[in-house]
């Protein structure tokens, strides 16, 4: 888990502390399983009533592939400082299932993580076919898609979105899911 650690060093305070950064395909793969093992971390550690569980499994499957699954998207956006923040690098960690607790069963879960101005959204959806994959974030002015890896892109997005929308983001009524076919440039089997 070093190599994701040393991977995305070169730009990750950059991102933290809301400077601009381009990144390039191999620096979105980075990015995006770094935040997955990120987001597993605190999982796994932290006892918040806000949070919840991910998956064992899922975490067995990213320790075999070192990167999101087929049944994952991300999205990358930029969140202002809460109000009178001076500059804390402030880790916030939501992940609500969308799916019934089931040991057996795929969830359906959202994970979002902050830390100072990086925001990173994570959504599982719970089965797919062989030949489905999930199909990217549609478009959006304060979001860019991460995981599947796209072009290059420069964050952040055009609007940074308001603190005070955090809750709101992280635990919306219904997940952005649309399935699609695998494409030649989305091989993430």
């Amino acid at each position: 888990m070093n190599r994701l650690e040393n991977e995305v060093r070169p730009f990750l305070p950059d991102l933290i502390n809301g400077r601009a950064v381009t990144l390039t395909p191999e620096d979105q793969r980075a990015l995006a399983s770094w935040s997955l093992k990120t987001m597993f971390m605190f999982s796994g550690q932290n006892k918040h009533p806000r949070l919840e569980m991910l998956p064992l499994k899922d975490c067995a499957a990213f320790y075999h592939d070192r990167e999101p699954s087929r049944f994952m998207i991300a999205r990358i956006g930029a969140m202002q400082p809460w109000e009178n923040d001076e500059g804390s690098a402030m880790v916030e960690f939501v992940c609500p299932q969308y799916s019934e607790p089931d040991p057996t069963a795929n969830p359906t879960y959202i994970s979002t993580l902050r830390i100072g101005w990086l925001l990173i959204q994570l959504v599982r959806a719970g089965s797919l076919s062989d030949d489905q994959v999930l199909a990217p974030f549609d478009p959006h002015p304060m979001f860019h898609p991460l995981w599947p890896v796209g072009a290059t892109l420069t964050w952040p997005p055009l609007k940074p979105l308001p603190a005070a929308q955090m809750a709101a983001i992280a635990c919306p009524p219904t997940l952005p899911i649309q399935v699609g076919q695998p494409s030649a440039q989305m091989d993430r089997t």
